[in-house]
């Protein structure tokens, strides 16, 4: 912002042609100096994204694995609340960021379902027996 209101003080300043031309020459190299170090970080963000994203995925891939065989969640709760921290913490694309959070999302999901037929299958079983016990008559 500095340098463009530089520029434009400079083109309506009455200032002779040669040296105009060599402020407006400076100013070039200013420009240039400038895109050169946003080019440099941001590829430096990039692959800190890049890096960080392949670092992550594997790990929640893991998990993701893990909770479809999992019959005690806490751990895995655990886990995945790690890793969410970690996803706030680190540098990663918005495209990463919500792929990576979609998977965390999934595995709650998974967690929840599961809990919930084990609930139902529990609720079944408590609900036979005691059916049963009320059928067989005790005995004298």
């Amino acid at each position: 912002q500095r340098i463009q209101s530089l520029s434009e003080s400079l083109k309506n300043a009455l200032i002779e042609a040669p040296k105009k031309s060599e402020l407006f020459d400076k100013l070039n190299e200013c420009y240039q100096i400038l895109d050169k170090r946003q080019a440099t970080q941001k590829q430096a963000h990039e692959e800190a994204c890049k890096s960080n994203y392949e670092e992550l995925k594997p790990h929640l891939v893991a998990v993701q694995e893990g909770v479809k065989t999992a019959t005690i969640f806490k751990e895995w709760r655990d886990t995945l609340r790690t890793i969410q921290g970690e996803l706030q913490e680190k540098t990663l694309t918005r495209e990463s960021r919500q792929e990576l959070y979609d998977i965390v999302h999934a595995c709650y999901e998974e967690m929840d379902k599961r809990r919930e037929q084990a609930q139902e299958e529990y609720e079944k079983i408590k609900w036979e027996k005691r059916k049963s016990a009320e059928i067989i008559p005790p005995k004298k």
